[in-house]
């Protein structure tokens, strides 16, 4: 069991160095499906899912070429969109916004990281004194710098969703706020002086007549 985990343990560090065209990455591919469902129950997929788009950029900053321009970029362009839509998805409006703002500032350095790998392919090769041998790779075509062009407009279009996010007010519980309401009694029958209360009043204004008399005696 010791020796399985350490080899488990070996085959996870590789993979980890691993690009496209490595015959690990395929590997790497599957693990990185594993974490993010096992993060999703951690709710932890957001924060993974940002650094899976953070692996593509270093995928592209590393092995960038011609030859698999289309294939690296648009790995890179469906993480950008998955992680934008994980985001959007948040429930809670606090941590969705910090999560955008995070995002942003991870976007902003893969656009960098673009413009730098970007300079190779629009850039002339110095002048060589020496003729080149005719084996020696040519200059990179212009379609690369078109594809990161495209892969460039993905990402903007990505941050202006995330400023939208950020720039909504978070929704906080709201507080019933309930007015009292005072009980009034319906259907009360009104009173109503009977004979009986006429004697008790007779009697009182008798008895008050009589006190004053012997008060003038």
């Amino acid at each position: 069991m010791f020796f399985g985990l350490l080899l488990l343990g070996g085959t996870i560090y590789a993979t980890e160095r691993t690009y496209p065209g490595d015959y690990l990455y395929p590997f790497k591919l599957k693990f990185e499906g594993f974490v993010l469902a096992t993060s999703k129950i951690l709710n932890k997929q957001v924060d993974f899912s940002i650094d899976l788009v953070n692996r593509r950029s270093k995928e592209v900053a590393k092995i960038l070429t011609p030859k698999n321009s289309a294939e690296t970029l648009s790995r890179l362009d469906t993480q950008v969109e998955l992680t934008a839509i994980s985001i959007s998805q948040m429930s809670d409006s606090v941590e969705k916004k910090k999560a955008a703002e995070k995002y942003i500032v991870k976007l902003n350095e893969v656009s960098s990281v673009l413009n730098e790998k970007q300079k190779e392919f629009v850039t002339p090769p110095p002048v060589q004194q020496v003729q080149p041998p005719s084996n020696q790779p040519t200059t990179p075509p212009e379609s690369v710098s078109q594809e990161i062009d495209s892969s460039q407009q993905t990402i903007e279009q990505t941050i202006e969703e995330m400023n939208i996010i950020v720039d909504q007010p978070a929704v906080q519980d709201e507080i019933p706020t309930t007015i009292p309401t005072i009980f009034t009694p319906t259907n009360v029958p009104e009173h109503k002086p009977d004979d009986n209360d006429n004697r008790e009043k007779e009697k009182e204004n008798d008895s008050k007549k009589g006190k004053n008399k012997d008060k003038k005696d």
